[in-house]
């Protein structure tokens, strides 16, 4: 095998391995990686949301080889991490 085509192959399975391993967090989890990831990069939540979960924008991150099944999660999951981080945030009381 070519080592063009090795290397497709280890990221496309590596991919697939992160892609299940992200299906299978609580969408809490899910939502304090999204967290993390703006606090990282000094960006607003809402902003890296938009960014990465629209519609259209976040098929890169669904492996071409996913069911349906995962991608009907994926996207949902999206819709949901979208709209919580569009919100205000809220004072601890």
């Amino acid at each position: 095998m070519c080592d063009g085509k090795k290397a497709d192959l280890v990221l496309a399975t590596k991919h697939r391995e992160m892609f299940e391993e992200w299906l299978q967090l609580p969408l809490e989890d899910k939502f304090a990686d999204l967290e993390a990831y703006a606090a990282l990069h000094n960006l607003p939540l809402a902003n890296v949301a938009r960014h990465w979960l629209i519609p259209g924008r976040r098929d890169c991150l669904i492996p071409l080889d996913s069911w349906t099944s995962e991608k009907r999660l994926f996207d949902s999951d999206a819709e949901i991490l979208t709209a919580l981080a569009s919100q205000p945030a809220r004072k601890a009381a």
